[in-house]
């Protein structure tokens, strides 16, 4: 019995003593576990995973500190780049402030800035309590809800800052692609083959005209701002695209709008048809290549992408003239095609449906009235203004289809000036309906 006791307290001796050493491991290092391991009698003190210290195993494996090797390690795209110090990393807060009032600023850690915008329902009992101070809204009351619709004038679109700006022919002449050594001839080829990517995909995705030809004239103004250099033709194609589904409708899922966009490269350049593989890497990357060049479409603009298309002023100016349906369809194919040229960020869309109406004329041989006032009065036009548009839509069938180049290693020819047919481009826009 006796000798029991002292075993027992033997016992409870040699935990006291363990304990002391547990007690003793402790490292005062909030980065580690520490414990005693009875095997080999010594503490030890393990990496915590949860401590939220990094981990010095994948600090030593990480080449040295610089803004490329920072940025490509960084997984939190709210934060951009400032220093190194002492070998480390430092990193500040992204600015997404764009500085616009119709829109919610926001930063997704996963994607970076996000805008959204911000509708306005206010209550009200005439115009004057709508005022916006925004020089590029008409600002009207209707049925007690305030309407802030963009309106600027001739040759005018409205930018971040709410204010109406032009893009002259000089500017379009001076595109940062020509800054960047593109050549006038690549540059017009990029933005048909661009438009006619989203045209083609919109009547498979069975998109209205009014979402496609939003998507056309995003993608147009996009370019006015940015070079073909900075940003790729096809994700740019893509993304102006998904804009318009969002803003127009309706929605499309983008597995949807991948799928089509890359059937129809690989229709063009005469490859075999394959369906992108949702579990591979690479739809991943074209996937956050569209939603980033959604976000930088949204950005540049301010979230403001209103468009007013000539399509919708077309069937009212046909109504008032009273005129053939051969008529009013030759000249929808020419405001279609005209979608592919800046025609539609430089003229007025009441404008260019008068110039199609115009140009169909002279090729029907159509008369049109000219007494007591000529017909193109009635659309407040001049005879000098479609005249100067429908040229300009004449001149697109005497150019070679569009195609892609790469710009970053352009070895297709250079020869982008032979002729096509009239009815071969015109005929692809006649399936197309509001």
């Amino acid at each position: 019995m006796m000798m029991l006791k002292y075993t027992s307290i033997l016992l409870l001796l040699i935990n006291i003593i363990k304990a002391e050493e547990y007690v003793l491991c402790d490292d005062g290092n909030p980065c580690t576990s520490d414990f005693f391991d009875q095997i080999s009698g010594t503490c030890q003190h393990m990496f915590n995973q949860w401590s939220g210290c990094e981990n010095p195993m994948q600090q030593q494996q990480q080449p040295q500190c610089s803004e490329n090797t920072c940025n490509r390690f960084k997984s939190n795209k709210c934060k951009t780049f400032t220093n190194c110090n002492m070998g480390q990393c430092m990193f500040r807060d992204v600015d997404c402030n764009d500085y616009n009032i119709f829109s919610i600023d926001r930063c997704d850690p996963e994607f970076g800035c996000h805008y959204t915008p911000s509708t306005s329902t206010r209550s009200c009992s005439h115009d004057y309590d709508c005022g916006d101070n925004m020089q590029c809204t008409r600002d009207t009351c209707v049925n007690g809800k305030c309407v802030n619709k963009i309106s600027c004038g001739f040759d005018q679109l409205c930018n971040r800052y709410g204010n109406c700006e032009s893009i002259p022919q000089e500017e379009i002449e001076d595109s940062p692609s020509r800054k960047d050594g593109i050549s006038e001839e690549i540059e017009d080829n990029l933005r048909r083959y661009g438009t006619q990517c989203i045209q083609e995909a919109g009547i498979l995705l069975k998109l209205s005209i009014s979402t496609i030809g939003t998507g056309q004239v995003i993608f147009q103004r996009f370019y006015t701002r940015k070079s073909f250099k900075e940003y790729d033709v096809k994700t740019l194609s893509m993304g102006s695209l998904f804009v318009a589904t969002k803003f127009i409708g309706p929605i499309r899922h983008i597995r949807d709008i991948l799928n089509v966009f890359n059937h129809i490269w690989r229709k063009k350049e005469g490859l075999p048809i394959e369906y992108i593989d949702t579990t591979k890497q690479g739809y991943w990357d074209l996937k956050g290549d569209v939603i980033g060049g959604e976000f930088d479409i949204l950005k540049e603009f301010g979230f403001l992408v209103y468009v007013d298309l000539p399509h919708k002023y077309i069937l009212n100016y046909m109504k008032l003239l009273d005129k053939s349906k051969e008529l009013a369809q030759k000249s929808w194919n020419y405001i279609n095609d005209s979608m592919k040229t800046t025609i539609a960020i430089q003229y007025r869309p009441e404008a260019i449906a008068a110039a199609s109406i115009f140009l169909a004329s002279r090729v029907l041989k159509t008369n049109l009235p000219e007494e007591p006032h000529p017909w193109w009065e009635l659309f407040e036009t001049t005879k000098e203004e479609i005249e100067v548009i429908s040229y300009e839509m004449y001149s697109l069938y005497s150019k070679k289809s569009a195609y892609f180049i790469d710009v970053f290693n352009p070895t297709q020819p250079s020869n982008l000036s032979s002729p096509q047919s009239t009815s071969n481009t015109t005929t692809t826009t006649t399936t197309t309906s509001s």
